[in-house]
């Protein structure tokens, strides 16, 4: 706010130049006079500044908007791929057990092919030794005293 003094002097008449005093009238107020003439730029640039706060505003809300979009797709992306390494790891368990159910029932084949080989050496063996043990039952003393 001008000071009351500054403010009185406007209203003071002036005094042309030496000779006689005339009326004068009130001085132009040179500040009033710039704001007028600046008013409607500034009602421009708050009009623009109005603008750009609502634009601003405007982007925070889109932005807002697609952080949370992003959001729920990475956490859907995210339980997606859960799912789908659960799924992957029981597919691969699966296997597993199949090729080990394989190992096992080779090694079984394997197994009993050795055994039965076994029993048919054990059961040549047998008749080999039935025969010696028949032979010495009945010629036992025939062969001792040779």
């Amino acid at each position: 706010m001008p000071d009351l003094d500054r403010f009185l002097r406007r209203f003071r008449r002036l005094v042309a130049p030496p000779g006689r005093p005339r009326p004068a009238g009130v001085p132009l107020d040179r500040e009033a006079a710039l704001s007028d003439e600046l008013a409607e730029v500034f009602a421009a640039i708050d009009a623009i500044q109005k603008e750009a706060e609502a634009i601003g505003k405007e982007g925070r809300k889109k932005a807002e908007a697609l952080r949370s979009e992003a959001e729920e797709e990475v956490r859907r992306v995210i339980s997606d791929g859960e799912d789908q390494a659960d799924r992957v790891r029981a597919e691969e368990a699966a296997r597993h057990r199949g090729r080990l159910r394989e190992d096992v029932q080779k090694t079984l084949a394997r197994a009993l092919g050795d055994a039965e080989e076994v029993r048919k050496r054990a059961d040549d063996r047998l008749d080999e030794f039935a025969g010696r043990v028949v032979d010495l039952v009945l010629h036992g003393d025939e062969q001792g005293a040779a």
